[in-house]
């Protein structure tokens, strides 16, 4: 077929074949192409590979629905395959007794939709369904591959023992479907024994690919794999079930979406050559449905409860079989006896053996030596070569030896070369022409060669791969490699590089020598200089810099580290990972998590080599890690190597790295001050995975382990060392708003918005019980000090205990007249303490039930409380902002807290009772010294609400949980003292002279700072609620300021004291600012009206109406003439400053405008808009001169530089961009790591002063 054909109609000819005809002859009749066997197929060809070729080449496949279909195999095998090559399968239904078949198909067809046409074939169109039939063909189909991820078969020697053994944990018997898989399941083995290819030969079964009919999946980690393998694996795993191209910046996130994908899936998923555990655990995670299969030679690395085969050497028939396999039968049979000799002396190994097949199979078939000949010339070479009996790797070396010796001298010599490629890789053949300084078909014909041999593992033609056996890669490197002596997995797991070096100093590695070095160094000099044969294309060109590889190149990205190491070139690794060139072109051609494998490479080789570089490594590894969220953003090489110079760049170790790029990076923006985002000295940890808000945190009993809650609906548990994600546990239906260990650290009990309690193991992450008799979201849930109660709180007004063990409901605690919004129990267990939103503390008896005692003084909600160490305190928080202890006896108040600027969240003790932790919608985590009161410090770096933090169990540690969806872990006893403000900085002016900068935010405050040392001058306190805007006046005197609290403030610059208030607004005031001569003030309020007053006076003067919207911005003219405002309306409006009257509005946006201002000559109005563009207008005509286009979120505010030449805008985005305003390119962008909401110019135009979430000030240079 040459064009692609509509649909393939499947039947099975017993009881199917006249209906499948008379509905081919009914679709065509429709103007539908259909391709039926009986008219399409060919005599004289492969009949399945014109089935298969057919497929290919159809969008649908009609499924004629009789009895002998849903029992043929070849209908069966036809779905399948259409399913794996993203083609609609449509079941028709063709038989009076369908409901009799309903039970025995696999379980996605029985979810389908079954189309009933009726069974007059003369009359479909009288069909139930037969316009939707129609309509559904003539619609485009789109629907995932089913993946199959195994290789070809190959050769493959049934091993009836492991093969049914395998099948039988796999597949019910009875209906050929998945067992409900409890544990993994594992085939372990030495190596060489076979494991992989009985994996491979399981996945072929068609009774497994019909039983796990969503496909089957693959991956190999392999010895030397690294955290950044295994982040490759589950990023390759997710692109093949989701179809959509994606990246992560985290491990964590890519689990979490592999997780969500195998969701409700049955699916087969192997995990070939697992030598690590800590590998293995990320595939482990969700897919209740999804079967494991782990091949592995140590038992060690497997989960508890797997269920393990083992795979030994081979039966002495097997070996036979193997040995003979593709020789002529007649010349097998005289020789049976040899045969079966040879295969006993290689030991019934199925990997020499194969090799020795090898040489067999060319001798014989292409050489055209009779068997017995062959035979006596391979077991003379292995006799030759070292061949012993009882030893298996003595088999392995001369069986490779006599393989090797069917080549000629330099195809040897090219061989031993692939030892110096990593364990289980995928080599390109484009990789190995620069190996071999070959051409493209004598490379491919070389790897053909090599896997008739059996030298290689597989040669993929399609895919343009070759891989080589580890075990094989093994004994070359033993038999003529490296001499450097292998020492244990530790430090090679951590840097994913070679263990044999780095465990090694230099001087000692030299000493050892050995070809592959030279092997090593002669592959990189390939790149550096490529070779007269390769022909290559842009891909030959010199690299006269590692940060120069072509963004194409499909193998050394991910591998430079490792062939530098086993180079001996560990100094040339050290300079390429201090290239922020290299940093920025790998973070955005292979992701963030490849990089921190190659800096943490760089730093293991420094550290243990004594090379200086080793502290700007380690500052270089902790400070790229606290950025690989932001660089992950970056949409360009360049943008990443800016990111990197401007949070580099006032690191003094670093320098001679930033200044080394400075002149590429022009135009840019630098940093002119520390920025506000870097990783803070008390911040140790961000765990980042859930998708929505986080809700709570807290340690297990030992410390090792965090649990966190989230309104994503799942429970995570995290290694509290590592910050990886342990287990995801997921079952409740809306919110987790709360999660705790048991205190013996086995359980952990959930509380949900689907007013359910859980309780889960927390080593297997299994759920245990479902406690169920809320009947409102259930807002906290805590076990007693022994483990054998939990309490609930909840928005029924209940608090309630239950029996841990049993999940039985035991007591209720009612008597609050509003919601319950936390428990938990006192430490003797004997009394339990709950908050509630009528702004009351409750103490009750934990045995009865009954009150004992109400605390009351709070004068907002309270939000938690939780007693102190020994008893004798009671802690909570309130809406109303405070922090209040109470005597837990009396019940009286001994002192209150305050210092949030934000309702007060949550609180804990300390575990010795010295301190209380409490976290703030302002953003904060506050500690506090629990006997005198005052604030110990302040803990700043989430970017949302913080909603719970706990100590650890030594009280070293804090974990805070946030809306900004991350957990973060801290230092308790770093001290802290923010000098910024408390809340989104929302607007930012320069003074006219540049020398003091004014800025104001959701903290109600304006800070006025110097501009020069970026110190605070003072504070102009008096607002009582969200200041929106601020500006100078136009000799520096004055300071005007809006609020959402109705007022406009005017102050004194030189003493800072108000000088006036404009009041009597009905509605909050978005903007104000001063006229040219500083005579008139501008306001905008979200009524709708911007209003003019007379400055000295503050009398209104008039009022600007017109406006259908909330006024968000209002500006004057550079010559006092005219007015510019912005609206929630879309429009952007100019007013005759004189008289009040609109001159005209400029319409175009599609959204909210936030901002528009003049340029400096006044010819153009630029405006910034919610639906995320910026605009340039002529301020004469009206019309839209330009539209700038590259935020993905709110623009929240743009103004023209000085001299009009550039415009820079402010994005929710979180980034900044400086644009050409005469052509409105993009000249330069600077990533944030918060929404920013305004910006604005020095006088000087120098400088850009820029603010945003959690009271960021970004001071910024502009270098051209």
């Amino acid at each position: 077929m040459t064009q692609k054909e509509v649909l393939f109609i499947s039947y099975a000819r017993a009881d199917g074949r006249d209906f499948a005809a008379r509905l081919r002859e009914r679709l065509e009749r429709e103007g539908l192409v259909c391709w039926q066997d009986v008219v399409g197929m060919e005599g004289g060809r492969d009949w399945w590979g014109q089935i298969q070729e057919a497929v290919n080449h159809v969008e649908f496949l009609i499924l004629i629905m009789t009895p002998a279909a849903m029992k043929s195999a070849t209908v069966r095998k036809e779905w399948r395959y259409a399913r794996q090559q993203g083609v609609c399968v449509y079941p028709v239904i063709a038989t009076a007794e369908f409901s009799a078949l309903i039970d025995d198909l696999p379980r996605w067809m029985r979810d389908a939709h079954f189309y009933n046409l009726g069974l007059d074939t003369d009359h479909f169109e009288a069909g139930m369904n037969w316009i939707k039939f129609l309509n559904d063909l003539r619609t485009r189909c789109d629907v995932p591959r089913v993946p199959f991820m195994a290789d070809d078969l190959g050769v493959f020697i049934p091993r009836t023992e492991e093969y049914d053994a395998l099948l039988d944990l796999l597949l019910d018997p009875v209906r050929q479907e998945p067992k409900a898989i409890t544990s993994a399941l594992a085939l372990k083995g030495a190596g060489g024994y076979g494991k992989t290819t009985l994996a491979r030969a399981i996945c072929h079964d068609e009774r497994i690919q019909e039983a796990f009919d969503d496909g089957v999946l693959w991956v190999t980690l392999g010895e030397k794999a690294s955290s950044a393998t295994v982040q490759d694996q589950l990023e390759g795993l997710i692109r093949v079930l989701s179809t959509d191209p994606y990246t992560s910046s985290t491990m964590e996130a890519a689990k979490t979406r592999l997780r969500e994908l195998l969701a409700d899936r049955d699916i087969l998923m192997v995990i070939d050559d697992v030598w690590n555990a800590d590998h293995l655990h990320p595939f482990l995670q969700g897919g209740e449905r999804t079967a494991r299969l782990i091949t592995t030679r140590m038992g060690e690395t497997l989960p508890a409860g797997a269920r393990k085969i083992d795979v030994n050497q081979m039966t002495g028939g097997e070996a036979f079989d193997l040995l003979a396999y593709g020789l002529p039968g007649e010349a097998v049979e005289p020789q049976r006896l040899h045969l079966r000799r040879l295969a006993a002396d290689l030991m019934e190994y199925p990997l020499p053996i194969k090799l020795a097949n090898g040489i067999l199979r060319e001798r014989v078939n292409e050489k055209k030596q009779p068997l017995d000949r062959a035979l006596s010339y391979v077991s003379d070479l292995l006799g030759e070569y070292g061949l012993a009996l009882d030893n298996r790797q003595s088999a392995v070396g001369a069986a490779l030896r006599a393989s090797l010796a069917q080549l000629e001298e330099i195809e040897v010599e090219r061989f031993k070369r692939l030892a110096i490629f990593f364990d289980d890789t995928d080599i390109p053949v484009i990789t190995l022409q620069r190996l071999w300084d070959g051409r493209r078909a004598q490379t491919e014909l070389f790897c053909e060669r090599l896997e008739n041999l059996s030298l290689l593992l597989r040669f993929d033609p399609a895919a343009g791969t070759a891989r080589l056996h580890d075990v094989i890669r093994d004994t070359l490197l033993r038999q003529g490699g490296s001499t450097v002596p292998r020492q244990g997995m530790a430090d090679e797991q951590r840097y994913g590089v070679a263990q044999s070096i780095l465990l090694l100093p230099m001087d000692m590695y030299l000493k050892t020598g050995g070809g592959v070095i030279d092997w090593q160094r002669e592959f990189l000099d390939r790149y550096r200089t490529p070779g007269p044969n390769l022909f290559l294309k842009e891909n030959a060109r010199p690299v006269a810099r590692w940060a120069d590889l072509p963004p194409d190149e499909p193998y050394l990205w991910d591998a430079l580290a490792y062939h530098l190491i086993e180079a001996a070139l560990g100094d040339e690794l050290i300079a390429t990972v201090l290239d922020l060139r290299y940093l920025a072109a790998k973070t955005h051609i292979r992701g963030a998590y490849r990089v921190e494998a190659d800096i943490a490479a760089a730093a293991a080789y420094a550290r243990l080599n004594a090379r200086p570089q080793a502290d700007a490594l380690d500052l270089l590894e902790r400070s790229y890690r606290g950025m690989a969220h932001i660089l992950a953003r970056c949409e360009r090489v360049q943008d990443a190597l800016v990111t990197l110079h401007v949070r580099l760049s006032h690191l003094e170790a670093l320098k001679a790295s930033c200044d080394s790029v400075e002149l590429e990076l022009r135009p840019h923006l630098a940093q002119d001050h520390p920025l506000p985002d870097l990783p803070q000295p008390a911040l140790i940890r961000v765990l980042a995975g859930h998708t929505e808000s986080v809700t709570s945190a807290a340690y297990s009993p030992d410390g090792r382990r965090i649990v966190s809650a989230s309104r994503d609906r799942t429970v995570r548990i995290w290694d509290a060392e590592t910050g990886e994600t342990l287990h995801t546990l997921a079952g409740h239906t809306r919110s987790v708003n709360s999660a705790a260990f048991s205190p013996d650290g086995r359980r952990i009990v959930s509380a949900s918005s689907d007013h359910t309690v859980r309780v889960w193991d927390a080593e297997s992450g299994e759920g245990v019980n479902t406690l169920s008799r809320h009947t409102a979201e259930v807002t906290s849930a805590a076990f007693s000090p022994d483990g054998r109660r939990i309490v609930s709180a909840s928005w029924d007004g209940t608090a309630r205990a239950w029996d841990a063990e049993t999940g039985k409901w035991v007591l209720t605690m009612d008597g609050d007249t509003d919601f319950v919004t936390s428990a938990a129990y006192s430490p003797d267990g004997r009394r339990i303490v709950s908050a509630s939103r009528d702004g009351t503390v409750r103490v009750w008896d934990a045995e009865t039930g009954m009150p004992i005692r109400t605390l009351a003084g709070h004068t907002s909600s309270v939000n938690s409380a939780a007693f102190s160490p020994d008893g004798r305190r009671i802690v909570s928080v309130s809406d109303d902002r405070t922090v209040q202890v109470w005597d837990a006896k009396s019940g009286e108040a001994l002192y209150k807290l305050t210092g949030h600027t934000g309702i007060v969240e949550s609180t804990a003790y300390s575990p010795d009772g010295r301190r209380i932790v409490s976290t703030s919608g302002d953003g904060t985590v506050r500690v506090w010294h629990a006997e005198m009161g005052n604030a110990v410090h302040t803990l700043v770096r989430h970017t949302a609400e913080v909603t719970s933090a706990a100590f650890s169990p030594d009280g070293r540690r804090i974990v805070s949980a946030s809306y900004d969806r991350t957990v973060r872990v801290w230092d308790s006893e770093t001290v802290q003292t923010p000098t910024g403000h408390m809340g989104t900085v929302t607007s930012v002016a320069f003074s006219p002279d540049g020398r003091r900068i004014v800025s104001v935010s959701g903290d109600r405050a304006a800070r006025v700072w110097d501009a020069a040392t970026r110190d605070p001058i003072y504070t102009l306190a008096g607002h009582k609620g969200t200041v929106t805007s601020a500006a100078y006046s136009p000799d520096g005197r004055r300071i005007i300021s809006a609020s959402r609290d109705r007022t406009v403030r005017v102050w004194d610059v030189d003493t800072g004291g108000a000088i006036r208030v404009l009041a009597g607004y009905t509605s909050v005031m978005s903007g104000a600012a001063f006229s040219p001569d500083g005579r008139w003030i501008v306001s905008a309020s979200q009524d709708g009206m911007a209003r003019i007053w007379d400055a000295e006076t503050g009398e209104a003067a008039r009022t600007l109406a017109g406006h259908i919207g909330g006024v968000n911005s209002a500006v004057f003219s550079p010559d006092g003439r005219r007015i510019v405002s912005a609206s929630e309306d879309r429009t952007v409006r100019v007013w005759d400053a004189e008289t009040g009257e609109a001159v005209r509005a400029l319409v175009g946006h599609k959204d909210a405008v936030t901002s528009a201002a003049f340029s400096p000559d006044g010819r153009r109005i630029v405006s910034a808009s919610h639906e995320g563009t910026v605009r340039i207008w002529d301020a004469e005509t009206g019309e839209a001169v330009r539209i700038l286009e590259g935020h993905a979120d709110f623009v929240m505010s743009a103004a023209f530089s000085p001299d009009g030449c550039r415009i820079v805008s402010a994005s929710t985005d979180r980034t900044l961009k400086v644009w050409d305003a005469e052509t409105g390119v993009c000249r330069a962008t600077f990533y944030a790591d918060v929404p920013l909401h305004c910006c604005a110019w020095s006088p000087d135009g120098r400088q850009i002063a820029a603010g945003g979430g959690a009271g960021y000030l970004y001071w910024l240079r502009w270098v051209e």
